[in-house]
């Protein structure tokens, strides 16, 4: 096996930029890089580790999807959790790839970009958009900002050190959405259900009130029992 290390072809190229995006839908992961020049024409590999093509012959090689306009070049290719991780796009910019989950956590952990910026010595600024189908019952990250379950980071070679991808979300515990006036109980239990925001309230208010019912009915019996016991010893 040889590793074909071909993303994007940037020779003669100059000031590109690249839009790296992500979707992840359940166990899906769909990738997608826009580069803003077309400036290539040939297949490209998908995976990592593939036979070296015969006689330029890739028709057994997994490639990507490539679109050419006018002032775009658009790759994409659908990957599955399992072999996100031998992605040739992620694995060419970064040393090191964590694709992982445990326990209903799924993490994403990469080394910093410098690797990415000193093989494609065109490219002036990347930016990756990692997209949630929804919202998780727990997100950690450390990206640039977030919109709308979008997590993004912008990367440049002035702040490319120390610049890497963190993303962690559960989602296979609770895995509901609460309406407007609802919130979600138990929310990192698979028991999880959404409840009326007032409901949690009306619940212990009921409560009490038995209790307090319960406690009166008591009471009466025990002195009930006592005034027969005290009659009783006249």
């Amino acid at each position: 096996m040889k590793k074909i290390l071909v993303l994007i072809v940037l020779l003669g190229l100059s000031g590109c930029s690249v839009e790296y995006n992500l979707n992840i839908t359940g166990d899906e992961f769909q990738e997608e890089i826009i580069i803003d020049d077309n400036g290539f024409d040939f297949d490209i590999s998908a995976y990592q580790d593939q036979p070296d093509p015969q006689n330029g012959d890739y028709s057994d090689i997994e490639t990507y999807n490539a679109t050419i306009n006018d002032n775009l070049s658009i790759l994409s290719y659908d990957f599955n959790k399992d072999d996100f991780r031998d992605s040739n796009a992620a694995n060419v910019c970064f040393r090191n790839l964590v694709v992982n989950e445990d326990d209903g956590v799924m993490t994403l952990l990469t080394t910093d970009f410098s690797t990415c910026m000193d093989y494609y010595t065109n490219i002036d600024d990347i930016t990756v958009n990692i997209s949630l189908d929804r919202e998780y019952v727990s997100v950690n990250h450390n990206a640039d900002t977030v919109r709308d379950n979008v997590y993004t980071w912008n990367i440049t070679r002035d702040n490319l050190d120390g610049k890497y991808i963190y993303l962690a979300y559960q989602g296979d515990s609770c895995n509901i959405s609460c309406g407007e006036n609802q919130e979600l109980i138990n929310p990192d239990s698979a028991d999880c259900y959404c409840a009326d925001i007032n409901e949690e309230d009306s619940n212990w208010f009921n409560y009490i009130l038995i209790g307090s019912v319960l406690a009166v009915f008591i009471i009466a019996i025990w002195a009930l029992i006592k005034y027969r016991s005290m009659k009783s010893m006249k």
